[in-house]
C-alpha cells in the first residue's frame, strides 16, 4: 500500500510539473522579437451581428492581430441555405472567398454540415471601399457596406 502511495504522489507531482512547462512553452511561442524589445502578439476574436441582410441572421467572426483586422468569416443564414464569406485583409486589399450551401431538407431539420450541399464557390479581390479589383462575379454576395458599418477595422 505504501508503494502505491509513493507512485501516486510521484505521478501527481510529475504531471503538475509537466503542465507548468507546457504553459511556459506556449507563452514563449507567442513572443515576437523586434529590435531589442519583446512584444507579446495578441489575437482577439470578436463576434458581431449584422442586420439588414437576412431575416434568419448574419454573424461575422472577426480576428484582430495587433489590434488590426486580419480575417473575418461571415455566416449568412437563409431559409433554403446559407453562405459563408471569408475576408482576408492585407494592407490595401481584401481577398474574398464566397461559399454557398443549400439545405438538403427543411431548415428545421438541419443539424450539421452533412445536412447541406455545396452550391457554388467563388474568389475575388476588393478594395477597402468594397469595389472589386479585376474580374468579380456579378452574382457575388455584396455585404461589405453593411459589414463596414458594424465591424471596426482597428480596436483599442
Amino acid at each position: 500500500m505504501k508503494l502505491f502511495s509513493y507512485i501516486l504522489i510521484g505521478t501527481l507531482l510529475f504531471s503538475c510539473n509537466n503542465k507548468e512547462q507546457k504553459k511556459v512553452e506556449s507563452i514563449e511561442n507567442t513572443k515576437k522579437q523586434t529590435s531589442n524589445k519583446i512584444n507579446i502578439v495578441k489575437d482577439t476574436t470578436i463576434v458581431y451581428e449584422i442586420d439588414n441582410i437576412s431575416s434568419e441572421g448574419v454573424e461575422a467572426v472577426v480576428i484582430y492581430s495587433d489590434k488590426r483586422i486580419k480575417e473575418s468569416i461571415i455566416n449568412i443564414y437563409g431559409e433554403t441555405g446559407q453562405a459563408k464569406i471569408i475576408y482576408l485583409f492585407s494592407s490595401d486589399l481584401i481577398n474574398v472567398t464566397e461559399k454557398e450551401f443549400a439545405y438538403k431538407e427543411d431548415l428545421r431539420k438541419v443539424s450539421s454540415d452533412r445536412d447541406m450541399k455545396a452550391k457554388k464557390e467563388i474568389t475575388y479581390t476588393i478594395d477597402f471601399n468594397g469595389k472589386p479589383v479585376g474580374n468579380a462575379d456579378k452574382k457575388r454576395i455584396d455585404v461589405f457596406q453593411e459589414f463596414k458599418k458594424v465591424v471596426p477595422f482597428e480596436i483599442k
